[in-house]
């Protein structure tokens, strides 16, 4: 058969008191030969079905777009990337390829500070603060938080979060279930994220 690709158009969260999940609407689009061919709003239990392929949503989470430079402000690495730290106190880290850095990151997507501490007043991106550990190897290099539009420097380098979009993942069935396709697939938002 002809081959088919499904993007990420949209994606809107809705919570109760901002924290609790009321609802999750994705907004997909299946292309052919670069074509629109159908669009859907996919809901956790409204999946998108299309020839015989069904696009359960079933996670989701933040992709920042994190920027490296060296000490001359060249670019060593400038991505988003899929991070699983939806829920308070979760911690996720990527390497940052062709280097020996790990950040490990938590996530405020609404930063308030309590009791002398960092904590988030709703899962709502208002104002979104990464606590990031950067280290080389064993070494620590920088732990400290890094705001949206800002940036941190150790050594020389400087690492930027300068956006924030949102990734979705889907359980892909084929045939009303007959066969798994795949267990499960990321979609970042307005073009694809890639996780390291």
């Amino acid at each position: 058969g002809q081959s088919f690709a499904v993007g990420l158009d949209g994606f809107t969260p809705t919570y109760q008191q901002g924290m609790t999940g009321a609802d999750f609407a994705a907004d997909l689009v299946v292309l052919e030969n670069d074509e629109i061919i159908k669009k859907q709003t996919v809901r956790v239990n409204q999946p998108l079905n299309y020839r015989g392929v069904s696009f359960v949503l079933e996670t989701y989470g933040f992709a920042p777009y994190f920027e490296l430079k060296d000490e001359a402000g060249q670019e060593i690495f400038g991505a988003f990337v899929n991070l699983s730290v939806l829920n308070p106190g979760s911690r996720d880290y990527f390497t940052v390829p062709g280097t020996n850095l790990t950040v490990v990151t938590g996530f405020y997507p609404d930063m308030v500070m309590a009791d002398g501490r960092p904590s988030t007043r709703s899962l709502l991106p208002l104002n979104p603060v990464f606590s990031l550990n950067v280290t080389d190897e064993a070494r620590e290099l920088f732990v400290g938080q890094l705001p949206l539009g800002g940036n941190v420097t150790f050594e020389g380098k400087s690492l930027a979060f300068s956006d924030l979009r949102y990734w979705t993942g889907y359980r892909v069935v084929r045939d009303q279930g007959k066969d798994i396709i795949f267990a499960a697939f990321w979609l970042g938002l307005l073009g694809l994220t890639i996780r390291y």
